[in-house]
């Protein structure tokens, strides 16, 4: 395997066909690696065969069978989680911040260095978690300024609930469904409904930005939080949470609806982290103050470690 991490990549311009073997020919010999887009070129001519025992043939390149062809996939696989980990850990090298800046409830990693330990040990490949499947490798987008995806946000609020059990999550992917039946139904699927959370939070994607809510059950208020403080943004939560969330709580209650006003991103990017952080101050009821705008590579290292943490502790119990 180790092998093949290093093994050089052909230049193939021709075009795939699939052959079977000849009469006496051995199993092809790989020496080369195929670039991604001729590796799925020749997987998908084998397949739309139907007969994994054909060859694929590139006249530039030769013979190589369906497994051969999905281990180099796996190959080029590993190949970019090891540098998403060592880009990664260069960023943690390099990382720097205030910590007199770091306010509450922020401060409980402050003394934890860099947590390169921990990026070392993730398991790149699938994780478990609550219902779900996740993939270690896409935690590495807290790093450096990187848009965060839906994995690290439903990890993220998965280990906010380990660590405040009267809190229920809506799963982020609600959204994206255009029938309401079916907004209710992904958006229960984390068990929110639940009467013993008191609390339910959720982020939602408007076109590539992350926007949040917290719903207070007893005082049926929900809690509404766009990092660009964008009208239209707003009208978007109120109605998903609407369509998709009240149903699902206290037989429909209608909600009242108010703004978080008082954060507001300063760059392209840190959308996701400051969902997460507002939803985590409101949970605390702690206190806003602008001088956390200076500690985003400080969130994003400590959300980068509480993910980790909770898929590490998910394989634990997995394992007892």
């Amino acid at each position: 395997m180790l092998h093949a991490l290093v093994m050089p990549t052909a230049e193939v311009s021709s075009i795939v066909s699939v052959r079977p073997y000849s009469v006496g020919q051995d199993v092809p010999t790989i020496k080369k690696m195929l670039v991604r887009d001729k590796l799925e070129e020749g997987i998908q001519a084998i397949k739309m065969s139907e007969d994994i025992d054909l060859l694929a043939y590139w006249p530039d390149y030769g013979y190589a069978t369906f497994d051969q062809l999905d281990a180099m996939a796996s190959i080029h696989e590993a190949r970019n989680n090891f540098d998403l980990v060592k880009r990664t850990l260069a960023w943690l090298e390099s990382v720097e911040w205030r910590v007199a800046d770091i306010r509450e409830p922020f401060q409980d990693t402050s003394g934890i260095p860099k947590y390169k330990g921990y990026v070392q040990t993730l398991n790149l490949a699938i994780n478990k978690i609550p219902g779900e499947m996740v993939a270690g490798a896409q935690l590495m987008d807290f790093r450096q300024d990187l848009w965060l995806h839906t994995t690290s946000l439903l990890v993220s609020l998965f280990a906010l609930r380990a660590e405040h059990p009267d809190v229920g999550v809506v799963h982020p992917s609600f959204h994206q469904f255009a029938l309401p039946e079916q907004k209710r139904r992904v958006a229960g699927g984390c068990g929110a409904s639940d009467p013993k959370f008191k609390r339910v939070v959720g982020v939602l994607n408007t076109d590539l930005h992350w926007v949040a809510f917290l719903i207070d059950r007893k005082n049926k208020v929900c809690y509404m939080f766009d990092p660009l403080q964008s009208d239209a943004n707003y009208k978007i939560i109120e109605k998903s949470v609407r369509q998709a969330v009240e149903g699902l709580l206290d037989g429909g209650s209608k909600l009242l609806y108010g703004r978080i006003s008082w954060c507001k991103q300063q760059d392209f990017t840190s959308c996701g982290i400051w969902c997460l952080a507002v939803l985590e101050m409101l949970i605390t009821d702690s206190k806003w103050d602008d001088c956390l705008y200076w500690v985003v590579p400080y969130l994003r290292m400590r959300y980068l470690y509480k993910a980790i943490a909770f898929i590490e502790k998910m394989a634990i119990m997995a394992n007892e």
